[in-house]
């Protein structure tokens, strides 16, 4: 476990790990003497410390993301938060700050779509609103397909931006209740972007089940992720996937959509989809690894391969039926050289199908075109082609050196 922590860090950028060593770095008869299980790291330190990770932290290294961007709004994270506490009732200031990580519905859902993203074999990078606002940053120049997770306010600038980038080229994904307030937290009588996606909203039909807005119901944090959306039970379900506004219809002008029945609609040269369903329960390892996340990445996937974003890879576990694996792929560049890493990717260590504890197996790397692969790890030429065969080990990665 301690090596694949040490593996999927290097791979995401970081130059360092800091261990606070009181109480379990130490033999406990002997505090002057490391403990064995902390020494079988050693091969793991030497590895990921020569220059092998120069590939990815030496100077000049840089990510290599897909033209996919996640849009971050700071309002919206806030007004979730107040639509969170809702449960608690008058006991609200009571909630504490440490469940937030696992109950807070816009930080659970901004790492859903991470992950989704990132099976499909994807990867992404996030836009800051401020810099959108203050005209930091061309869309269009940069990202083929724009998601707004949750983003539920929004300001005219923004919505003005946005229109423009789908004007222009862009694809657009919101998944639920978009733009319904301002910047400021003030409700919309009509959705910022409704014209946009081709909606008619009536919120007077309410949300999920109609008796609530709150998704992660934080007051059973104890109990299993499964068991604490409260105001699901009763809602509408598409795919496995729960509807979350029970008054949104599509624009009796617009044609609905022929591929999984979400809303789009197109805008000068670019497309706007709107689903109206959380990916929320992806985050549990149970949904994920079973048909609702078999039927939510082929709901994203197919917008992707609509706006032209295709993985560059795909890696398939042998001996599954030409399974696709829950392996992340992340390349990274440093002028002409390009560098691939592969490494298990997942949600908790504890209960996930795909955790890093787990048997050796074989695996195919299929490319697009052809090309020669090297093995930086053990220093050896996997020849040239399309399709490669290595072995993974799952709380280690691969790390390849592509030409």
């Amino acid at each position: 476990m301690d090596s694949w922590f040490l593996w999927y860090y290097l791979l995401h950028g970081n130059s360092g790990a800091i261990a606070w060593p009181e109480g379990w770095f130490h033999k406990k008869e002997d505090k002057t003497v490391i403990d064995a299980y902390i020494l079988t790291l050693k091969d793991v330190f030497k590895t990921v410390q020569r220059d092998i990770s120069q590939a990815i932290t030496g100077p000049g290294s840089q990510f290599v993301s897909d033209p996919i961007g996640i849009y971050y709004s700071h309002a919206s994270v806030q007004a979730g938060w107040v639509m969170d506490a809702l449960v608690h009732g008058k006991t609200w200031p009571s909630r504490l700050s440490s469940i937030d990580n696992d109950n807070q519905s816009s930080g659970v859902l901004r790492k859903v779509w991470c992950k989704s993203i990132e099976d499909v074999g994807l990867q992404y990078d996030f836009i800051n609103y401020i810099d959108i606002v203050r005209g930091r940053m061309d869309l269009n120049d940069r990202f083929k397909v724009i998601i707004l997770p949750k983003t539920i306010c929004l300001s005219d600038k923004e919505a003005d931006i946005l229109k423009r980038y789908v004007e222009k080229g862009g694809v657009l994904i919101a998944d639920y209740l978009c733009g319904i307030f301002d910047e400021h937290g003030k409700f919309r009588e009509k959705g910022a972007l409704d014209d946009l996606f081709g909606i008619n909203r009536d919120d007077r039909a309410g949300y999920l089940n109609g008796k609530g807005v709150t998704e992660i119901n934080a007051e059973k944090y104890k109990a299993d992720f499964s068991d604490r959306f409260t105001f699901y039970k009763g809602a509408d379900y598409f795919n496995h996937l729960v509807m979350v506004e029970r008054g949104t219809i599509v624009d009796s002008r617009q044609g609905r959509s022929e591929v999984h029945q979400v809303f789009q609609k197109q805008k000068g040269l670019g497309r706007a989809y709107y689903l109206n369903l959380s990916p929320l329960e992806y985050w549990g390892s149970k949904k994920r690894f079973s048909d609702y996340g078999n039927q939510w990445r082929g709901i994203i996937s197919d917008i992707f391969e609509e706006a032209g974003v295709l993985p560059k890879i795909r890696v398939r576990v042998q001996g599954q039926g030409g399974q696709t694996a829950m392996i992340e792929a992340l390349f990274w560049k440093n002028g002409e050289d390009l560098f691939l890493g592969l490494i298990k990717n997942p949600t908790d260590m504890v209960n996930d199908p795909g955790t890093p504890d787990a048997e050796p197996i074989r695996i195919t790397i299929q490319f697009k075109n052809e090309v020669a692969l090297f093995d930086m790890k053990n220093q050896k030429s996997l020849g040239r082609g399309k399709e490669f065969s290595d072995d993974f080990n799952p709380w280690e990665a691969n790390l390849y050196q592509v030409f």
